[in-house]
């Protein structure tokens, strides 16, 4: 069994630099359903930004400008080294349950930028993290023009870790899961 740890490692991030995890890139949805497709318009408009999408290797890269870095599928045991790399953690999905790379992400101390769907608004509540409320490249574009301004601070990082690691131990997921089973046996 493989134990991965999910520390913040306190050194310099790249400035502007946002990550994102997705799956399923290749299909004809995948990339609209992960919301990748506002990442790649965005960009367009920060050229000082780096974009990193891990999974979009071989994704439609003719449209993809230069600032957008695509990313093969990394092994799980090598992301907390490439969250760790970035500033922002952007999941910007149309439809979302559980997101553990959010999570994940958070862990390692990126700041979420997150789309209003599923569990995600919650999960980043309290914390220095950003909703996008509805799927909007303008509304993005405003987002990403306030962090310009934002100086990312190691405490704000642990603020961001310290979410998951008291509301989302694994202890508290699998009560919460239990309790959902018993209310449907009801």
């Amino acid at each position: 069994m493989i134990i991965i740890v999910f520390n913040i490692i306190d050194k310099t991030r790249k400035r502007n630099s946002f990550l994102t995890v997705g799956a399923n890139l290749k299909t004809p949805f995948g990339p609209k359903l992960k919301g990748i497709d506002l990442i790649i318009e965005v960009s367009k408009f920060f050229k000082d930004y780096t974009f990193a999408i891990v999974g979009g290797k071989g994704f439609n890269e003719n449209n993809v400008p230069e600032n957008v870095i695509l990313l093969d599928n990394i092994p799980n045991s090598e992301l907390p080294k490439l969250y760790n790399q970035y500033e922002f953690y952007m999941q910007l999905s149309m439809s979302e349950g559980f997101p553990n790379s959010l999570c994940e992400a958070m862990l390692c101390g990126c700041i979420p930028i997150v789309s209003n769907v599923g569990a995600m608004p919650k999960i980043i509540e309290n914390t220095p993290g950003y909703v996008l409320d509805q799927k909007d490249v303008i509304k993005l574009k405003q987002i990403l023009e306030d962090i310009r301004s934002v100086n990312i601070e190691l405490e704000q990082r642990i603020v961001v870790r310290n979410k998951i690691m008291t509301h989302y131990t694994i202890e508290n997921r699998k009560e919460e899961l239990i309790s959902l089973i018993k209310s449907f046996s009801k």
